[in-house]
């Protein structure tokens, strides 16, 4: 039987990897961007300046919430234990 504080940690923990993931492709996407401008071929920076920042607010987002949801899930199965333990 799994602990709702376990479920909640996992989740958040899986959510705090998609954020990494999302890291990646900014930082792929910005660094590929100065390649190609510096070897004189860059894609339209309107393109640009759509694609990073929305791929690093969505990191951010995703990470924050996933560490929140983490510690929230730890939290939860604390309580539960202390509840269980009569305490």
């Amino acid at each position: 039987m799994q602990r709702s504080g376990n479920v909640w940690s996992a989740r958040g923990l899986g959510l705090s990897a998609a954020a990494a993931i999302l890291g990646v492709a900014y930082a792929a996407s910005k660094g590929s961007y100065l390649v190609t401008h510096y070897l004189g071929h860059p894609w339209p920076l309107h393109a640009e300046e759509i694609v990073s920042p929305a791929l690093a607010g969505l990191a951010t987002i995703a990470l924050i919430s996933g560490l929140t949801m983490a510690m929230v899930g730890r939290r939860i199965a604390l309580r539960k234990a202390s509840v269980s333990a009569g305490v």
